[in-house]
């Protein structure tokens, strides 16, 4: 046969400066040099939060690149590309600059396409072209994973699944920080935050304090969810006995109070977003399918 393959049906690219990412060896740190990240995953087309599984750091000068992380021993998947849960790593923590380690993900030492999502954390090194990762904290919850002074905070069930644990890794012990009631499944997260579906409550993995969500739709169940980077305005879409609608949230003294809007055309709300200036943002396609889609600005 003589027939074309498609190895990737879609890809998209990110660069990013050098220079303002703090785990990247110094040897690298030069104004010439840009981290280039793929994701080729088709369904990430408009998420605002993307999962990169290729990473190359790139020399504008020299016109030369190398692999950003060391995965000599990487197998092939079905596709016959590289599997693409080797070695992920998302914007968070490629913007994450409280430490000086490398933090990624990795599900290699478990199913391809394991539909459980089961994830370990990988530390790498600082130094030469960073092949001394290793599988630091294994079986997480989620893509989440945060340097501290202290260690690394990360996510997990308890044994018998009942609650979600803040944890804090110190290379040696981990300590529960904080617990949130029911399932990793019955949450959404967005930054520094989950929110619960069941109860409509939004929790801090930082402090561990929560906040309710006040809704006038008793039936309100989110499925899409962001916060602003300060934790001060929530927007969520969701369903309701009537209709699809989405959810507008500004942070009271204790509580989110809301507004709620009700369209058939919220059903196929793909993305959410808040600007640095407080206005909400959301891209609808006319269809399920896609192919069409329209941005709304909401104040």
């Amino acid at each position: 046969m003589n027939q074309h393959v498609y190895i990737y049906e879609y890809a998209f690219f990110k660069i990013v400066n050098v220079p303002v990412i703090s785990s990247v060896p110094a040897s690298y740190k030069k104004d010439s040099s840009v981290l280039l990240l793929i994701d080729t995953d088709k369904e990430d087309f408009y998420k605002n939060d993307k999962v990169y599984e290729e990473q190359f750091l790139y020399d504008l000068e020299k016109g030369t690149n190398k692999s950003y992380l060391y995965i000599m021993n990487r197998a092939i998947d079905d596709r016959g590309a590289g599997r693409a849960d080797y070695a992920m790593m998302t914007d968070e923590v490629i913007k994450d600059k409280s430490g000086n380690s490398i933090l990624f993900f990795s599900a290699r030492h478990y199913h391809l396409y394991d539909t459980a999502k089961t994830l370990d954390i990988f530390k790498s090194g600082g130094s030469g072209n960073n092949t001394d990762n290793n599988r630091y904290i294994r079986d997480i919850l989620g893509m989440y994973a945060k340097n501290s002074d202290k260690g690394v905070i990360y996510l997990k069930h308890n044994k018998d699944k009942t609650v979600v644990q803040v944890m804090r890794y110190d290379g040696k012990n981990s300590e529960k920080l904080y617990e949130f009631p029911g399932k990793y499944d019955s949450y959404l997260r967005s930054g520094d935050y989950l929110f619960n579906t069941q109860n409509n409550t939004c929790y801090s993995i930082l402090t561990g304090k929560s906040y309710p969500l006040n809704v006038s739709d008793s039936g309100f169940k989110a499925e899409i969810f962001k916060i602003s980077a300060d934790g001060k305005k929530l927007f969520a879409r969701g369903k309701t006995s009537s209709a699809p609608a989405i959810v507008l949230a500004e942070m009271g003294e204790e509580a989110f109070t809301s507004r709620i809007y009700y369209n058939s055309a919220f059903k196929y709300l793909c993305a959410l977003d808040i600007t640095d200036d407080g206005r909400y943002l959301c891209t609808v396609s006319e269809t399920a399918d896609g192919g069409k889609y329209t941005l709304y600005i909401l104040k």
